[in-house]
């Protein structure tokens, strides 16, 4: 055999070489995507496909858990104030569900829904109780609630209704610290080896308040014809007590969740973490004020219009609320009701002094300073 046939030989090996390996590397990107590997721009149609096919789905957020008894968990409740003198504040990015509702002034405060289980190293500053938050707190079957003190009618609440097991700073102080970098009240914190304790020491469980009768419906992506009825949804504004008090969401696409500012800057946690949510429900709601002092009665039974942000859209409709320990359940105008997106949650209580806005189009705020620009 000749030097020149030798070549011609090698050169179709090698030809049916690269033919073999160009079908295999062409095919094996989309044997890889349908078990769920991908890369970066595959990343939100592959997070909705894994979601889809979850064997085990969090009864709380929507979220896939490793087990069936992760999912229904047990819950601690822990009321965050968001005076300006709080902040940044701790732990609201770790919340799986978050109320957001006014109080004395319109300044807002929070209720933080977290899962027994999960590692949180400081939550705060905790602040007192309001009424109309345990008639949330009710819907969690027999949550350990964190706060410090509360108004009369708040305390009362709880000492009647009996489900909910109270730790409150006042009396069980050794679930709490004061910090020393920040004046009282807005010094008191907690942390999820703090309300483990508590859970152990008090042996509740929850109840099946959070069975399959208790919970939101998820989904993981809008359908094609949803996207086309509902609006977009790029911005949203929520105001309380304009400008500190007013809550602004802007949805990133990159991440499918949206990204919360207050004062015009991004929120974020103490440790500088930005806070999220894939859903965004907001109840219209009345409230009078009860006294000199400005406390607030807010109406949470009923039902009043509500709007769902998810996707970068909003779907209008209304809230339902039927009696104390019934879930409050959104509801499109159609009378169907609303899916969630698994993830973080934020619901947004808007009584007739506040608003919410919504527009398609935004600007994204330049990249935050390093020295932290919730301060």
């Amino acid at each position: 055999m000749n030097t020149t046939t030798s070549l011609y030989i090698l050169s179709g090996i090698m030809l049916a070489a690269a033919f073999l390996l160009g079908i295999w590397f062409g095919v094996r990107p989309l044997a890889s995507r349908s078990v769920g590997s991908v890369g970066i721009e595959d990343a939100g149609t592959a997070s909705s496909q894994q979601t889809d096919a979850c064997q085990f789905r969090s009864r709380l957020n929507g979220v896939c858990v490793s087990s069936e008894d992760e999912t229904h968990p047990d819950v601690v409740l822990v009321m965050i104030e968001n005076h300006f003198e709080s902040w940044p504040q701790s732990g609201l990015s770790d919340a799986s569900i978050v109320y957001e509702a006014p109080t004395e002034g319109n300044i807002t405060r929070f209720l933080a829904v977290y899962p027994l289980g999960v590692a949180v190293h400081k939550a705060g500053p905790v602040r007192s109780a309001r009424p109309y938050f345990l008639s949330w707190a009710l819907e969690y079957g027999k949550p350990l609630y964190f706060h410090v003190g509360g108004s009369n009618d708040a305390l009362g609440k709880i000492r009647n209704q009996g489900n909910i097991t109270d730790v409150d700073e006042f009396f069980r102080a050794q679930y709490f610290w004061r910090s020393r970098d920040r004046l009282a009240p807005h010094n008191t914190y907690t942390s999820s080896t703090l309300w483990e304790s508590a859970a152990h020491a008090n042996s509740r469980a929850a109840d099946a308040a959070l069975g399959d009768a208790g919970v939101w419906q998820f989904t993981s992506a809008l359908s094609e014809a949803e996207r086309e009825i509902y609006p977009d949804a790029g911005k949203i504004t929520v105001s309380f007590a304009p400008p500190t008090y007013e809550a602004v969401w802007m949805y990133a696409s990159s991440t499918g969740a949206y990204e919360r500012q207050q004062m015009k800057k991004s929120h974020r946690d103490e440790d500088g973490r930005l806070i999220r949510a894939e859903t965004v429900a907001v109840m219209h709601v009345k409230s009078r004020v009860l006294d000199d002092v400005g406390r607030l009665s807010i109406e949470t039974i009923g039902k009043g219009t509500g709007v769902v942000f998810r996707d970068g859209q909003a779907i209008t409709g209304e809230w339902r609320k039927m009696g104390e320990t019934d879930r409050t359940r959104w509801y499109d105008n159609d009378g169907n009701e609303i899916a969630f997106k698994p993830g973080h949650i934020w619901i947004e209580v808007v009584p007739q002094t506040g608003g919410v806005s919504f527009e398609s189009r935004y600007h994204p705020l330049p990249p935050p300073s390093q020295g932290g620009d919730s301060e």
